[in-house]
């Protein structure tokens, strides 16, 4: 490298040795704790503490610290634009995995279809267009309450425009919407029935 630069300055060399070299010279400098969020996440009440008090800890003589949780919740994505849902619903993912959220599991929901239909002079209605409505789910199980805050700001911080976001719990109607319904395939059971 030395030999193709001939007698060029050493803070010369190590610009081009770094626009030449594959590696990353960034990671090594300090960020002093930017972007970090870990002092903002509970601690575990057993963590850093006595073997003697951890025994008490462990018969239940205590209550344990945080004992508050939310159910099953549904973080339902929506909009027209699949593209944009698909990646802020693995942002949402990606999100409560890094907050360390038991994910039960992520779908897609059926696309809903909306036919437009303008009104002419005539009293016709002409098709103008189909709207597509695209929705993608991700189930968390028992969320600590002391991480929905957090949860709920950078969701709201990184929302996009045209995605709806919905939070709430689990229901069994939520678990039929995933499955598309078939009238017809109903309507031949209904006579298979009879």
């Amino acid at each position: 490298m030395a030999a193709l630069f001939g007698t060029l300055p050493a803070l010369v060399l190590r610009r081009a040795q770094a626009f030449t070299s594959p590696g990353r010279f960034h990671r090594s400098r300090p960020t002093h704790g930017v972007g970090r969020y870990d002092h903002l996440i509970a601690k575990d009440p057993q963590e850093n503490v006595s073997k003697r008090k951890r025994r008490i800890l462990d018969t239940g003589l205590l209550p344990p610290v945080g004992d508050k949780e939310y159910g099953t919740l549904n973080i339902l994505t929506k909009g027209h634009d699949v593209t944009l849902v698909e990646h802020f619903s693995s942002y949402v993912h990606y999100l409560c995995k890094r907050l360390g959220m038991i994910i039960c599991s992520t779908y897609a929901l059926p696309t809903q279809h909306v036919e437009v239909y303008l009104d002419q002079l005539s009293r016709k209605q002409v098709y103008d267009a189909t709207i597509n409505t695209h929705g993608r789910l991700v189930q968390i199980g028992r969320m600590p309450s002391s991480l929905a805050p957090l949860l709920l700001q950078q969701l709201l911080l990184n929302l996009p425009e045209g995605v709806d976001l919905v939070i709430k719990p689990h229901t069994d109607e939520d678990f039929q919407l995933r499955f598309k319904s078939r009238p017809e395939m109903s309507r031949l059971q209904d006579e298979l029935k009879r």
